[in-house]
């Protein structure tokens, strides 16, 4: 009796197999359908307003109560990871790793919208924005240009620095010109003339103890956010910028460079002038 039940199971189970290979293709196609919560890599404020980058998506919040911030709305999911954010008027730029650099209309925050892209090269790790250009630190293709007049359409102008591997960028005018300055990992803080977006030049080199990550520019003091350089021996606690040596600082550790979970470092603040000359010096 028991053989018989398990061979019509059997005989029963090939009738369903074979009927469901008709009808159903063997290859799966799966489409990511949304995304909730996810590490939290970039972000970007303007008046009330901030731009998250969380997981995959570009998320806009109400942060006229810093205590209580209110998400709005959020763009649809990238297929790459947030790592940079900057806005400028109602358009939001979101460096997104292997994805490239997303331009999103955040003129209703309720509603982000998608509205254009570049796919950069490299793995887009931060952005910067001067005018109609955009500022890509493209990984490792260095500094990348590009025309954002009609930011529907974005289009390639110049690189620099493509030797190196870009993490984040800053952009300052001086006396000479415009220039930009690029956290540049192992390489420390590197600068390049970008006055002539269509040709920037590479101008000189900051050596720095760590590992650049990110960098900042207030005045003629450019702050950099050096990985291990000389943070844990120098302080014991999270201190603001200006009253101290280094921040807390928590983003997920390079998806693209294999170093998996999201942690919490310590990051040293090196300042550099950057008065225009071929060699910044360190200010402290």
């Amino acid at each position: 009796m028991r053989r018989s039940l398990l061979l019509a199971t059997l005989a029963l189970s090939v009738m369903v197999a074979a009927q469901m290979s008709k009808t159903t293709p063997t290859g799966v196609s799966l489409r990511l359908a949304g995304q909730l919560g996810g590490p939290t890599a970039a972000v970007a404020i303007q008046g009330r307003y901030a731009c998250v980058g969380i997981g995959l998506q570009l998320v806009a919040l109400d942060v006229t109560d810093p205590a209580r911030p209110v998400e709005l709305g959020a763009a649809s999911p990238f297929s790459d990871f947030v790592e940079g954010v900057a806005i400028s008027g109602t358009l939001a730029y979101a460096a997104a790793g292997n994805a490239g650099l997303r331009i999103v209309d955040v003129s209703d925050p309720a509603q982000p919208v998608a509205i254009g892209a570049y796919d950069s090269p490299g793995y887009a790790e931060g952005v910067a924005i001067g005018g109609n250009i955009a500022y890509l630190a493209d990984g490792p293709y260095g500094l990348r240009l590009v025309d954002m007049s009609d930011p529907a359409h974005p289009l390639p102008l110049g690189t620099a620095l493509d030797m190196n591997y870009a993490y984040g960028v800053a952009v300052a005018a001086d006396a000479v010109g415009l220039r930009a300055y690029v956290a540049a990992a192992g390489a420390g803080l590197l600068i390049a003339d970008v006055t002539n977006p269509a040709q920037p030049v590479a101008l000189g080199t900051f050596a720095t103890p760590g590992y650049a990550y990110s960098v900042a520019i207030s005045g003629t003091l450019a702050y950099l956010a050096d990985g291990w350089g000389g943070a844990a021996d120098r302080c014991d606690r999270p201190c603001a910028v200006g009253a101290g040596r280094c921040v807390w600082d928590a983003r997920l550790g390079g998806k693209a460079r294999g170093r998996g979970l999201a942690r919490l470092r310590r990051r040293h603040l090196q300042g550099a002038e950057h008065t225009g000359r071929l060699r910044p010096t360190a200010a402290g």
